[in-house]
């Protein structure tokens, strides 16, 4: 039986570097888990405030139509001035335009979310 002695001396330093190479991976996992973490959490908060926009400019939107109903009936019954109606109907159309914007928003949000997690929201648990 022969043993190799040039072996015998560099396998302690094929494995102090093969530690060395596992420990510097190691790291390096853990930032990009550490950043993948904070991404994630960052487009549910960006997720969640476009949500939140939609709903309440919806609502706002929402709102406008009533009352835009009612001044329009006002206008024709000659109640209120023609500068009157032209505010509310254009305070109408910028509701709706906001509203329309924050749905935008909100639906890049989701998409952004659902890239990075990898699943559809109705899907998470």
């Amino acid at each position: 039986m022969t043993v190799n002695l040039g072996n015998l001396f560099s396998k302690p330093s094929l494995v102090k570097t093969a530690k060395a190479d596992y420990v510097i991976a190691k790291a390096e996992r853990d930032q990009y888990d550490a950043t993948l973490v904070n991404e994630v959490k960052s487009r549910y908060y960006n997720y969640l405030l476009a949500r939140r926009t939609l709903e309440i400019r919806s609502l706002a939107s929402q709102n406008y139509k009533g009352i835009m109903s009612d001044v329009k009936a006002k206008y024709e019954r000659s109640e209120i001035a023609i500068d009157v109606y032209t505010q509310s109907r254009n305070a109408a159309t910028e509701a709706d335009a906001l509203a329309l914007a924050a749905e935008v928003e909100f639906l890049k949000a989701k998409n952004l979310l659902e890239d990075i997690i990898g699943k559809k929201l109705q899907d998470v648990k």
